[in-house]
């Protein structure tokens, strides 16, 4: 894993990941910043969130209670969307809820579940990953050591932009 300086917005060729929530929003931080530069993600994360909550409920085994719909269900799932055939960007969905008050929002449940995915992925297309430095930290709250550890036991050539 190594970090850069570099606007991750400006990568041409590699795999964006971005920390999203399960509600439907994609409100400020990086999550806006890529919904405003290429809306076909926010599109898709949208669709992603709708067909998830749609196969939960098809039917199930008339003996026994539908299972009860709840957005946490999303937690460690993936929506990878094209931009271009050289990019991606990877919506990790870590957290559920969002807020401003300063509380740990980030799941690192949702994170372990998600990154061996992302690894398989990224291995099938063969381009690199890249993650903003505190993914997860600034408005997710998440501690920066936890995540990067994370970070480097599932994907050690990752690469960090910090700006």
């Amino acid at each position: 894993m190594k970090i850069i300086n570099k606007d991750i917005t400006t990568v041409e060729k590699g795999i964006i990941v971005s920390q999203v929530n399960c509600q439907s929003i994609q409100g400020s931080g990086l999550a806006k910043i890529i919904r405003d530069k290429w809306p076909t993600v926010y599109d898709e994360y949208i669709n992603y969130i709708q067909d998830v909550k749609f196969h939960f409920f098809l039917p199930h085994d008339h003996m026994y209670e539908a299972p009860k719909w709840t957005t946490e269900k999303l937690l460690g799932h993936i929506n990878i969307v094209e931009v271009n055939k050289d990019l991606y960007v990877c919506n990790l969905f870590g957290q559920d809820t969002y807020g401003r008050e300063k509380k740990q929002y980030t799941s690192y449940e949702a994170w372990d579940k998600a990154l061996p995915k992302l690894k398989k992925y990224s291995e099938k297309v063969g381009l690199p990953v890249y993650f903003p430095y505190l993914c997860g930290c600034d408005r997710g709250g998440a501690n920066f050591t936890i995540i990067s550890q994370m970070i480097l036991e599932n994907l050690p050539d990752a690469i960090i932009c910090k700006i």
